[in-house]
């Protein structure tokens, strides 16, 4: 298992080399294309980046509270409850905060 998702290896192998081969594939054919063109369209670049950023920023955000929000709501659904007491197999009834003998 690796990193926090718990993914087996050859899963996470798999996923890592093709984002990587797509990554640098992009940027590769990106240079490519543009060639003798991007001393032209460097100085342009942070103008036209900019919109860009300003509309992916709020999106990342509202991803990561969403991550965030479902992953607070997770641990508490795991968290028994507070009257819940565990016993050990062959140990006798408890009682809950009302008084209630069960069985666990």
């Amino acid at each position: 298992m690796i990193g926090m998702s718990k993914l087996p290896v050859a899963t996470f192998t798999r996923f890592a080399y093709t984002g990587a081969l797509l990554w640098s594939s992009t940027f590769t054919m990106i240079g490519d294309w543009l060639g003798e063109e991007w001393p032209h369209l460097s100085p342009c670049l942070p103008r036209a980046l900019l919109p860009v950023g300003l509309a992916v920023a709020p999106l990342i955000a509202a991803g990561v509270a969403l991550a965030s929000t479902r992953a607070r709501t997770r641990a508490k659904s795991l968290k028994p409850p507070a009257d819940v007491r565990v016993r050990a197999p062959g140990s006798p009834r408890i009682q809950n905060r009302q008084g209630a003998r069960r069985t666990p």
